[in-house]
């Protein structure tokens, strides 16, 4: 009987089929090997095949050595190969069968299922975990609060069984469970925390929920987002804006990333005065691009995930949706121009969702404008900026000299500007208070600076003198 277009019956019939062929495919490589053998020995005038892929199975096949019925080697050629290659298509059929049985019988029973949860790569949905996480949020608005979580213990608790659910469990959960039991969540998980005994700390608090935010199902993502408004940082508020940016999805011609891989010049920075995160981002990109490369990720549901470190040096996932701050035209406004690979956008909208060091209001991007770079380091890399500034009492180098021994032993390194620059500078991005990065040094022994603006403005190249007059507070960051 075929359900939601598939027929698990006949499937699994195929995948039977597929295992006994697989089974069979040593004993067929063995006897072609040694019938193409025999004509091999008979033939003196020449080979028994000028086909180069029997070739590979007759001398994968010469040994005498036969170890549980199969000649060693020849594991890479056919047949052989197909033993491998139909048992493993044939398991992960009945796998998917297996996911799409329990499925039915929770869609049966009278639960919502997603069509976008029938072949998810994960263990069948248990009926029972869903009921009971179904009973927890229902508890949460009992009038006697009989399970309602209190203290931080009980907490954690709730949010570790939350996070243990499967995606499609979850969906299933999100479904059935009203809006307002959700936001009755989200207000104990934003509850005053006093002295770590009565509620959790925004950490935790933000790892929950990018967890959980990973896995909702395309259609509960804006019940989900409803509910939990702290998954999207608010961006209303940035210095640089005008008042008719919105919330939208960016250009489909936009990628994540340019041939799958990272440059320092898809960084630019759009209306939000972070230039001390973006350029240590950009430094990475620079040193490091599998490091940024290897940080981001888009999940099935639509949403993507940036690998960050948070306040206590704990490394997380930042879920954040894939909308992005649009301007009238409907082209980004953040770290990503028009065209340009969206990576450096994610990161910084992960960055404004989690950053709470600075003055500025927390899970905002107006929080994330104006600091210092060797802040934004331990939320990179998961270490922290390190000083190498030459300091008063060190007689011994210059900062010049500390910035390129850094750069040289593979540290991505930022610095900071003056104001006392050539005045010829300024149509290349110099500006006073502004972040800068190395991108290396010329063979006369002058270095180049980057700027987070982007790629339209080449590298500031600058003479030792002229460094030091015009740059200052130079940071090292490196990846462990």
């Amino acid at each position: 009987m075929s359900y939601r277009g598939f027929d698990v019956g006949e499937i699994r019939s195929l995948a039977g089929d597929l295992s006994t062929l697989g089974d069979e495919a040593p004993t067929l490589h063995l006897d072609i090997a040694t019938v193409l053998n025999k004509a091999h020995t008979a033939m003196a005038t020449g080979p028994a095949t000028y086909d180069g892929d029997l070739e590979k199975v007759r001398t994968s096949g010469v040994t005498d050595v036969v170890l549980d019925g199969l000649p060693f080697g020849g594991s890479g050629t056919l047949p052989l190969a197909l033993n491998d290659d139909l048992s493993g298509m044939s398991s992960e059929m009945r796998r998917r069968c297996d996911q799409l049985d329990a499925v039915k019988g929770l869609d049966d029973a009278g639960y919502p299922v997603s069509s976008n949860d029938l072949f998810l790569d994960e263990s069948p949905p248990s009926k029972e975990d869903i009921d009971e996480a179904v009973r927890f949020f229902d508890n949460l608005n009992d009038s006697e609060g009989l399970t309602e979580p209190t203290t931080n213990e009980q907490l954690l608790a709730a949010m570790e069984d939350l996070e243990g659910l499967s995606a499609a469990e979850l969906n299933i959960v999100l479904s059935k469970v009203p809006e307002g039991q959700l936001e009755e969540w989200n207000d104990l998980l934003n509850q005053e925390d006093i002295l770590g005994l009565t509620g959790v700390s925004r950490e935790e608090r933000n790892a929950h929920l990018s967890d959980l935010f990973a896995n909702v199902g395309a259609n509960n993502i804006d019940k989900f987002m409803d509910s939990f408004p702290g998954v999207q940082p608010d961006f209303s508020n940035g210095e640089g804006l005008d008042g008719s940016e919105e919330w939208g999805i960016p250009p489909s011609d936009q990628p994540m990333f340019e041939n799958g891989t990272v440059s320092a010049d898809d960084i630019n920075q759009g209306d939000f005065n972070d230039c001390w995160f973006l350029a240590p981002l950009a430094s990475l990109a620079e040193s490091n691009p599998d490091f940024i490369r290897e940080g981001i990720r888009e999940n099935d549901n639509g949403t993507v995930s940036v690998r960050l470190w948070d306040a206590e040096g704990n490394m997380q996932w930042v879920t954040v949706s894939a909308e992005l701050p649009l301007d009238e035209n409907g082209d980004p406004v953040s770290a990503s121009d028009a065209g340009q690979p969206l990576w450096p956008a994610y990161y910084e909208k992960a960055f404004a969702q989690v950053y709470g060091d600075g003055d500025g209001p927390e899970g905002t991007y107006a929080g994330i404008e104006w600091d210092y770079q060797e802040n934004a380091v331990p939320y990179l890399t998961g270490g922290e900026g390190e000083d190498i500034s030459s300091g008063f009492w060190d007689f011994g180098g210059s900062n010049f000299d500390n910035v390129k021994e850094a750069f040289e032993n593979g540290k991505a390194v930022t610095v900071s500007s003056t104001g006392d620059a050539p005045d010829s500078w300024e149509d290349q991005g110099y500006i006073d208070r502004h972040v800068y990065y190395v991108v290396g040094f010329t063979d006369d022994g002058n270095i180049l600076l980057g700027n987070p603006w982007g790629s339209n403005y080449d590298p500031i190249e600058a003479t030792p003198e002229e460094f030091e007059d015009a740059f200052d507070d130079p940071t090292a960051a490196s990846v462990s």
